[in-house]
């Protein structure tokens, strides 16, 4: 995890929260589409889990700057 998320703070987290953080963590910023590609988790429980971690403080999205349709969602440093 990264240094302002250590493993006790994820430790509560659901499994699929948990996948969504590492694989923000090891690639970076992704849209939507791209991490449904990278974790093969249907869309409901990755919108699920984007809430949940969105909600507490993990990770944060913001409008790609190239297409505004698109969100991109990062960890919260």
């Amino acid at each position: 995890m990264t240094a302002d998320i250590s493993r006790d703070d994820v430790d509560d987290l659901p499994p699929s929260c948990k996948y969504v953080l590492d694989v923000l963590e090891r690639e970076g910023e992704l849209s939507r589409q791209k991490l449904l590609d990278r974790t093969g988790l249907p869309e409901r429980t990755l919108d699920w889990a984007l809430g949940t971690l969105n909600n507490r403080g993990y990770i944060f999205s913001a409008q790609d700057n190239e297409d505004l349709r698109v969100v991109l969602y990062n960890i919260q440093r």
